[in-house]
């Protein structure tokens, strides 16, 4: 029957991605996506698996294209369409287009579910792409940003991605030379979100890790923050 048919074709799309073999698991999800039959959340879902591909692929029209198609769905689930809805800014952060990428977290805070696990999500990768924008845009993107989820009252969420920041810099040798002036917008803007001093200490000892070779500055923070941030700082650690 065809109902099992799409099951199974979803399935094996899954089975492949698991193994890595993103050529195989495309072409199940292309399928799925073109059976006019298929059941809606069975098609967002999909969308959302293949906007991924495109990704890894570093298709990003097509990535775009695949997420809005998802929060164009009529009754999709809305714990996608709120989770589509956040990745949509990364991707033209992305794409080098700025104001669309501020629209679109507006809108997704806007449109998003807020009772819903994935309000906000997506948030360190959306950091991710504001650092790779180059350190000349970071202070008008980070004020931005630190503005827009206060006024959602979700900095706790931002204030976490922030911690794992670190890492953009310890991954890419050639951005270690700008992680204090990441560090230094961050304070001079966030300072005033108590939401963000823990964060923001974080922040600073990672920096002085750095510059210093040893771990000593990371003895100031709590134990539990301290054992979270170790491994993003093993690279310069070991």
């Amino acid at each position: 029957p065809l109902a099992q048919r799409i099951d199974a074709l979803y399935n094996r799309s899954v089975a492949y991605s698991l193994k890595g073999e993103v050529e195989l698991e495309f072409q199940d999800l292309t399928a799925l996506i073109d059976m006019q039959d298929a059941p809606v959340e069975l098609k967002a879902k999909a969308l959302f698996n293949r906007s991924g591909s495109y990704s890894e692929k570093g298709e990003m029209e097509l990535q775009l294209q695949d997420l809005i198609a998802l929060i164009d769905i009529r009754d999709a689930p809305r714990d996608l369409v709120t989770k589509a809805l956040f990745f949509v800014p990364e991707v033209y952060f992305n794409l080098l287009q700025i104001n669309k990428a501020h629209d679109a977290l507006k809108e997704a805070f806007k449109k998003g579910d807020p009772g819903n696990e994935y309000y906000p999500s997506n948030t360190k990768d959306i950091l991710r792409s504001i650092n790779q924008l180059g350190s000349s845009f970071w202070q008008e993107q980070i004020t931005w940003i630190i503005s827009l989820y206060a006024e959602h009252e979700v900095i706790n969420n931002l204030s976490a991605a922030l911690i794992h920041s670190i890492s953009f810099f310890i991954e890419d040798e050639s951005l270690m030379s700008s992680f204090k002036k990441w560090q230094q917008l961050w304070q001079e803007y966030g300072e005033k979100h108590q939401e963000m001093q823990l964060s923001l200490q974080v922040l600073q000892a990672a920096v002085l890790t750095v510059e210093q070779k040893n771990d000593k500055p990371l003895m100031s923070l709590p134990k539990e923050v301290r054992e979270l941030v170790i491994p993003l700082l093993d690279k310069v650690l070991n």
